[in-house]
């Protein structure tokens, strides 16, 4: 009779053992799927953060600009003067120099300063209609054109290539503006977070499931 008494109460402890056992694994496979979520969530959004800044990052346009400018190349990631061929010397081997800059580097810095009070995430970010697009980039011409046209000899800008920089600056500018054409990248901002809530959940949402979990398995 004891015998029988002890296997029972064994059997109820060892039962007990079993279902803490259980809910423990639970509790763990949940915990550890939550933070999956999380890892998941983050390297969604740090890789959206990254596209972003890569998007708005217009440095590389500007150097661009810049060394264009200067009538550089760019050569295995190193920029350089490019070459005009010159002729042939005297044991006909093909002759080349350095082509003379558009711009001088004083005239550069110059330019390439005015650029970057356009050329910027601000900008970008702004909300602007047409007719202020088409005001600012007339009085950005005059502008250009009065400075350059008066120093173009402080600058060493040979005449003829006036138009030529004239067009690189403003269609660098224009470029920029028009992201702002009414809130253009503002809205494509917003559809990206959009987007990447509903394919990953907002953080309220997870946490709305997780403790649905949580509550599923302490009841």
């Amino acid at each position: 009779m004891f015998d029988n008494i002890r296997t029972h109460r064994d059997d109820k402890r060892q039962d007990r053992l079993e279902e803490r056992d259980r809910k423990f694994t639970q509790q763990r496979d949940l915990f550890q799927a939550g933070a999956a979520d999380d890892e998941s969530l983050y390297q969604v959004q740090s890789q959206k953060s990254d596209l972003t800044r890569w998007q708005q990052d217009l440095e590389d346009s500007i150097e661009q600009l810049h060394y264009s400018l200067l009538n550089y190349i760019k050569k295995k990631d190193q920029w350089q003067p490019a070459q005009v061929f010159m002729g042939v010397d005297e044991e006909g081997n093909k002759v080349y120099a350095p082509m003379q800059p558009m711009v001088n580097e004083f005239g550069t810095f110059r330019i390439i300063s005015l650029v970057k009070q356009y050329m910027n995430r601000n900008v970008m970010m702004s909300n602007l209609d047409e007719h202020i697009i088409l005001r600012i980039m007339l009085r950005l011409r005059t502008t250009i054109v009065l400075n350059l046209g008066e120093k173009y000899e402080t600058y060493e800008i040979d005449p003829a290539d006036l138009s030529i920089i004239v067009k690189m600056v403003m269609d660098a500018i224009e470029a920029t503006l028009y992201r702002a054409y009414r809130q253009g990248e503002r809205n494509y901002l917003n559809t990206i977070n959009k987007r990447v809530y509903t394919e990953t959940g907002s953080p309220q949402q997870q946490q709305q499931t997780n403790k649905g979990f949580i509550k599923g398995v302490f009841t």
